[in-house]
């Protein structure tokens, strides 16, 4: 992470403003909010990935640049406060805030892929999405799925991670398990020895859906955990499908 300003980073806030310019390169990166506004410059490139756990706001004559493959660009948000993104530019990326009201707006900001709480879209903006094509009503841009897999309920495996990770200062990591519908999520945890130190199952009418996605979210309370590194075993099952099933590591860190 580099820049052209002073004082860019504030108790672990990303505040740009004036006429700032800001560089973020290939890393992941934690912070408790990101508030970019004036006619500041935040430009990305690499393999990005960004742990919010505060309100983001992009506004004003601010851009914001990703043009690369929008797969290496994903900003998570845990957090139940409003994500509002207006500003110029392009953010060719994928903003995960499940928990959050997503507003876009302004004079024509575009953002591949959004997932929220709800998402508005209003002004000039766009959400382009990535395999998508675009459709507009009135000054709204809104996105027309091309992917069969992404508006199925079929019971096949999707994606599979868990943010934050590692997990700091208290948080609790929350599991995202994208397998269509299933009949029951299997969790459970390992400590690096291999002891069985949690085991739950989500049942199947207990998915979530957003933007055409059904996925299942399983919150890991920490409070009592020691730092170190966990193996978190996902197993989902299906009537008469074959069991899916993923091992991910899970870092805690008081």
């Amino acid at each position: 992470m580099t820049n052209k300003c002073k004082h860019s980073i504030i108790n672990g806030k990303l505040k740009l403003s004036g006429q700032d310019i800001f560089y973020i390169t290939t890393g992941t990166y934690y912070l408790t909010g990101i508030e970019i506004s004036g006619q500041t410059k935040l430009y990305i490139t690499g393999t990005v990935r960004i742990f919010s756990t505060g309100k983001i706001q992009v506004s004003g004559q601010s851009e914001l640049h990703y043009t690369g493959n929008p797969y290496n660009l994903v900003i998570y948000c845990n957090t139940t406060e409003q994500i509002l993104i207006s500003g110029q530019g392009e953010m060719k990326g994928i903003i995960y805030a499940p928990d959050s009201e997503v507003q876009i707006s302004g004079l024509g900001i575009t953002i591949s892929n959004v997932f929220g709480k709800t998402v508005k879209v209003s002004g000039n903006g766009k959400i382009v999405g990535v395999n998508y094509t675009t459709s507009t009503v009135g000054e709204m841009s809104i996105m027309s799925e091309q992917k069969t897999s992404d508006i199925n309920t079929e019971f096949k495996f999707g994606k599979i991670f868990v943010y934050p990770n590692p997990a700091k200062n208290g948080q609790n990591p929350v599991v995202h398990i994208e397998v269509g519908i299933a009949d029951n999520v299997e969790i459970k945890l390992f400590d690096i020895s291999g002891m069985l130190i949690k085991n739950d199952i989500i049942s199947g009418d207990n998915y979530k859906t957003t933007s055409g996605r059904y996925y299942y979210d399983y919150i890991w309370n920490t409070q009592d955990i020691a730092n170190g590194i966990y193996l978190c075993l996902i197993k989902a099952t299906k009537h008469n499908y074959p069991d899916i099933k993923r091992i991910i590591k899970i870092a805690i860190i008081h």
